[in-house]
């Protein structure tokens, strides 16, 4: 009996990106080519203007948290269902989770169950597309306007998902300040997708994901988290978003 496959499955065309990599022999960095290449063919798939490579799904929600101010104090709602690096990045922040209840029939965060629990403290939403499944993110974007708060949408199981005719990631409505964290790729790498038109762009994340994120207990501290993705990652990856 032959062995198994495992996966993710490496293909000549995997190693042969790799090895140009290699050869080239830039390993980090914000503008090693591959990263670069990747950040733009993620960015134009969306619709974007703007994107930042990171190391994981969770550095992405942690920056875009960071980047809107979220801290010590400060609650977040999240989805009382989905992976657990949506409550963690706001534990990160020093900030606490609020968790919303969720549709019995999508299994996303239920909008209504979400008005009920945004008070004084609430400094963001996030919405996640549960398994490729887009949120109800006209609800969404509505509470989001009238509570003055930050939506940060989490993609990061819906590449390729639409919602009314437009791409997952790029739902927030462009009056609302917003970030979109979206994980692509087989635990290669992570992506988030920065706003458009007069919202916060590159330069206010980029020093997030370089210079690191300081822990809410270490003041006096450098930063503690660098979300740097690899270019070996990227290599492998980009390519592959068409």
């Amino acid at each position: 009996m032959p062995a198994p496959r495992l996966w993710p499955i490496l293909t000549e065309a995997d190693r042969a990106a790799l090895q140009r990599i290699l050869d080239r022999g830039v390993l980090s960095g914000a503008g090693a080519p591959e990263m670069k290449a990747l950040e733009e063919e993620f960015a134009a798939s969306l619709g974007s203007r703007f994107c930042l490579a990171t190391n994981s799904g969770t550095a992405a929600l942690h920056i875009a948290l960071a980047a809107a101010g979220v801290g010590a104090g400060d609650e977040v709602i999240v989805p009382a269902l989905s992976f657990i690096a949506t409550a963690q990045a706001v534990l990160h922040q020093g900030a606490t989770p609020v968790f919303g209840d969720v549709d019995p029939v999508t299994y996303n965060i239920d909008p209504g169950d979400v008005a009920a629990r945004i008070t004084s403290r609430p400094r963001a939403i996030v919405p996640v597309h549960l398994h490729g499944l887009p949120a109800d993110m006209d609800a969404i974007n509505a509470l989001v306007r009238q509570a003055g708060v930050v939506l940060i949408e989490d993609a990061a199981q819906a590449h390729g998902a639409l919602y009314r005719g437009r791409r997952a990631g790029c739902l927030p409505d462009r009056t609302c300040p917003a970030a979109a964290p979206c994980r692509r790729g087989c635990g290669a790498h992570r992506c988030c997708r920065l706003p458009r038109d007069g919202l916060p762009h590159d330069l206010e994340f980029h020093p997030y994901r370089e210079r690191g994120v300081a822990p809410p207990c270490g003041a006096g501290m450098p930063g503690g988290w660098v979300s740097r993705a690899c270019p070996l990652h990227a290599g492998r990856t980009h390519g592959r978003e068409r």
